[in-house]
C-alpha cells in the first residue's frame, strides 16, 4: 500500500510542477502580448 501512496504523491508533484511551469509561460505570454498590444486582451 505505501509504495502506491508514493508513486501517487509523486505523480501528484510532477503534475503540481508541471502546471507551475505552464502558469509560468502562460504569464510570460500574457506579459509579452499586454506589452505587443496595449489594447485589452479577453481574458
Amino acid at each position: 500500500m505505501f509504495p502506491i501512496i508514493a508513486s501517487e504523491r509523486r505523480i501528484v508533484n510532477t503534475l503540481f510542477q508541471i502546471f507551475a511551469i505552464l502558469e509560468y509561460c502562460l504569464r510570460i505570454f500574457v506579459f509579452i502580448r499586454r506589452i505587443a498590444c496595449p489594447a485589452p486582451v479577453l481574458g
